[in-house]
């Protein structure tokens, strides 16, 4: 909704805002897409790959995990597929030290 309050001025209700050129959409999101304020969920995969260069695997989990909740992804299956390498870094080392299983 932010983003489309900088780009249309005078609304006066949450319909007016997710109109765009005479079509009520059902979400700001789609308003924002049907405008062209948000061309895909690159934003967020190029996100979660700048994080790795800093972050842990189970950091990168919270914060996708928290990217799904606030849903603001268009298509999390597509962030997923982009980023999965990276958000399962570290599972299978943390399941062995949990259990005892010797490692590689």
């Amino acid at each position: 909704m932010r983003i489309l309050l900088t780009f249309k001025k005078g609304c006066k209700g949450f319909n007016c805002i997710k109109t765009v050129n005479g079509k009520l959409y059902d979400t700001f999101q789609d308003a924002c897409y049907a405008l062209g304020l948000l061309s895909d969920d690159k934003e967020f995969t190029d996100g979660i790959i700048e994080a790795s260069r800093l972050q842990s695997g189970q950091m990168l989990r919270v914060l996708f995990i928290r990217l799904l909740i606030m849903n603001t992804m268009h298509k999390p299956a597509n962030v997923w597929k982009a980023t999965w390498k990276l958000l399962v870094d570290g599972i299978l080392y943390t399941r062995q030290r949990i259990l005892n299983i010797p490692g590689f």
